[in-house]
């Protein structure tokens, strides 16, 4: 076989190596995921019996938040009783799963003393978990879920469900995820707080992709 065919071979080996790459991340992976700023402010002040107001995010924090978009307020109910809420949005698809609530939590010297998955009722899998926390004399419950367009995850497994939906789109939404902390010491009726008002954000939030 002449050189002169052999490089013709390689030089056709590589152009399909780079298709093929090609081919795998144009179906794999979107070519823009927009997120326009100011979107996440349009979140209802005022859900059901509790109203919202917003909480100034420190420029450092959200620097290091890494997020293109974030909203952070805390509700108040008649009973004076308080839920701080944080939605962000990221446009960087690589991160599944953007500071994980399993992993920040006890990285802030707080202990994970249950965690409680919360079933949908319109889909299969999670619509969000519930986790208990204790740190010294202090009691924490918190509720969060990610979001891919309309499809709902928790862990890093659930959200490669989530992204098979959006295969071969161009254009994919930005990873959202909702953070809620309850002042209620009592965690019964803090986890009852927190998914009546996680219900209805999370009814609000599925409408944006």
């Amino acid at each position: 076989m002449s050189t002169i065919i052999r490089i013709w071979i390689i030089i056709g080996i590589l152009a399909s190596v780079q298709g093929g790459v090609t081919w795998v991340n144009r179906g794999f992976k979107p070519e823009v995921v927009e997120v326009i700023p100011g979107t996440l402010e349009k979140l209802p002040k005022t859900i059901g019996s509790w109203v919202g107001k917003k909480t100034e995010l420190d420029p450092l924090i959200f620097k290091k938040l890494g997020a293109a978009d974030v909203v952070n307020r805390t509700y108040q109910n008649d009973a004076a009783e308080t839920i701080a809420v944080q939605v962000a949005a990221w446009n960087d698809i690589d991160e599944w799963t953007p500071h994980h609530p399993t992993v920040c939590i006890p990285a802030q010297g707080w202990n994970i003393s249950n965690a409680r998955d919360l079933k949908s009722e319109d889909q299969d899998g999670r619509a969000g978990q519930v986790l208990q926390a204790d740190r010294d004399t202090a009691h924490m419950t918190a509720l969060y879920w990610y979001q891919l367009g309309p499809n709902i995850y928790c862990t890093r497994d659930d959200a490669r469900q989530a992204r098979r939906q959006l295969w071969g789109q161009k254009s994919w939404p930005p990873i959202l995820k909702v953070l809620m902390q309850s002042s209620e010491p009592d965690p019964d009726q803090a986890s009852a707080q927190l998914e009546e008002l996680a219900k209805q954000i999370q009814a609000w939030t599925v409408q944006l992709h």
